[in-house]
């Protein structure tokens, strides 16, 4: 209960919708597949029957379109799709769209699922859409509704989770991969590094492995991005 009582206080900023605390002894099975005889006080769910039960709302539906080409579609010369597995809502035929970072602006004429038109694409599916008006896209571009633009920068201040065994080294270009575009950052020197132990923030020059912090990247061109809280996809990135 202390551990429980703990976790809460020091979760409390982190904006969790809700928490659940589950003892358990992984070696010995307590807890796990079903609830524990060596445990008498603690009267909820095993861990196996809480994860099974559990609602999971699905948000990326409900969220903005993102299509993140992957492919320019061109069997023929009659033919131009846009392929991409699309990241974040919904798309009709006869949506009004924008090709990010350009701005080009048109409309979706079919979407293709598989080999067949369908009426519509939803996240998490892989698609292909056609404009209806001689708009080009290529890797890397966002498909976006018009009415639901995602931001276009080449500046981004994010919080970054540092996994390499090698330090991290401010004004030194990394390769940075977010959606389907690949280009090159450079990481400012300022960096406020999260005490991971008691979750203050501390200014850093640096990261070391398992480190966290909050940083600027400069990028040598424009790309798309969302926030992380409203898309994973876009507003999340690796560093290579």
């Amino acid at each position: 209960r202390q551990i429980e009582a703990d976790y809460r206080a020091f979760a409390a900023q982190l904006g969790f919708s809700s928490i659940t605390c589950i003892p358990v002894v992984a070696k010995d099975g307590d807890n796990i597949l079903e609830p524990s005889a060596h445990m008498p006080w603690y009267q909820g769910q095993s861990l196996l029957t809480f994860l099974e039960n559990i609602e999971i709302e699905d948000t990326l539906r409900e969220a903005a379109f993102r299509l993140p080409v992957q492919w320019v579609n061109r069997p023929n010369h009659e033919f131009r799709g846009f392929s991409g597995l699309i990241a974040g809502g919904r798309v009709f035929p006869g949506d009004r769209v924008k090709v990010l970072p350009s701005g080009k602006d048109t409309k979706i004429a079919r979407v293709i699922v598989g080999d067949q038109d369908a009426e519509l694409g939803v996240a998490g599916q892989s698609v292909t859409v056609t404009f209806a008006d001689e708009v080009d896209a290529s890797r890397g571009d966002v498909i976006t509704l018009s009415s639901q633009p995602a931001f276009v920068a080449d500046k981004l201040v994010a919080k970054l989770l540092w996994v390499s065994q090698t330090a991290m080294v401010a004004d030194k270009p990394y390769l940075i991969k977010l959606g389907t575009r690949i280009a090159t950052a450079t990481l400012s020197s300022k960096i406020d590094k999260i005490n991971i132990g008691s979750g203050a923030v501390e200014a850093a020059s640096g990261l070391e492995l398992n480190e966290i912090g909050s940083l600027e990247l400069n990028l040598d061109r424009a790309i798309v991005c969302d926030t992380y809280v409203a898309n994973r996809e876009l507003g999340g990135f690796i560093l290579i």
